[in-house]
């Protein structure tokens, strides 16, 4: 995995993290 796919994933997950605090 080169490392912009990586920083990519990171920062998806990041938002999919934040939406999931948000509604809660």
């Amino acid at each position: 995995v080169d490392k912009e796919h990586q920083a990519g994933i990171e920062k998806l997950a990041a938002i999919y993290v934040a939406a999931s605090s948000f509604e809660d």
